[in-house]
């Protein structure tokens, strides 16, 4: 499922919220967002809820790298961005939920005021999903868990499959440790997860345009569907634009 977390910030905090129970929060007047700050975009292997929280706080495979919070605690609001059906049939909404002592609470809850999360601004493109605008800190150790797997440093991969100034940052080992593929850059497939960012031809990378958020997505748009054979098919070295 597609989601955003929302954390409290500390020092915006005058009432003393933070990890707070419901009804002491709403003590205070409605869940201001303007105190929350956005810690994640992304996708996560979940199907309500309680699995989502679950996700955050064992740290399993089951959310991108690209988390910049704590664990998932109370007071944290997480943001549904499409409904969901859980295989007991369970329905949960779209819209946003604050994480009580027990449970969640649907709120009233203006993502727009919250602050943004840190890092530079990328399009991830994730096996299954269609694009996601998210943020990534500029640095080799959040990029490598960006790749990676959840608690797993990975070998971060630079390819240049356009014909502009944004590339394609991936996982260098995704097909030898068996990563689910993800999309096709012409006769080459790729696979695990992928960032689209702006390379700043000085070794460093800066974020992505408006215009080109709207290209790549259309681009994207649709996921592929690409079985575990046609990755290992592909699997294999390139040296200087040759197949080996």
């Amino acid at each position: 499922m597609r989601v955003n977390v929302y954390q409290v910030i500390s020092e915006a905090d005058k009432n003393n919220t933070k990890f707070r129970d419901f009804n002491h929060a709403t003590s205070y007047g409605e869940i201001d967002p303007s105190i929350y700050k956005c810690v994640f975009r992304g996708a996560v292997k979940a199907e309500d809820l309680e699995g989502v929280y679950e996700a955050f706080n064992l740290f399993n495979e089951g959310y991108i790298g690209t988390y910049q919070g704590h664990s998932l605690s109370i007071s944290d609001v997480v943001e549904l961005e499409e409904d969901v059906v859980s295989e007991r049939g369970e329905k949960t909404l779209k819209g946003c939920y604050f994480c009580d002592s027990v449970g969640f609470k649907n709120i009233t809850f203006d993502a727009s005021k919250c602050v943004q999360m840190d890092g530079l601004r990328a399009l991830m493109l994730l096996p299954g999903e269609k694009p996601i605008v998210t943020y990534v800190n500029d640095s080799l150790e959040y990029w490598q868990r960006a790749v990676g797997r959840p608690g797993e440093d990975s070998l971060m991969e630079i390819t240049y499959p356009f014909d502009d100034t944004a590339v394609v940052v991936g996982n260098e080992e995704a097909k030898l440790i068996g990563m689910e593929g993800n999309r096709r850059f012409g006769e080459s497939i790729y696979a695990g997860p992928l960032y689209i960012i702006n390379d700043n031809g000085r070794g460093g990378f800066y974020n992505l345009r408006d215009s080109q958020i709207e290209k790549y997505s259309k681009m994207f748009e649709q996921p592929e569907e690409i079985t575990e054979e046609e990755v290992q098919k592909d699997c294999g070295f390139r040296i200087f634009g040759f197949n080996m």
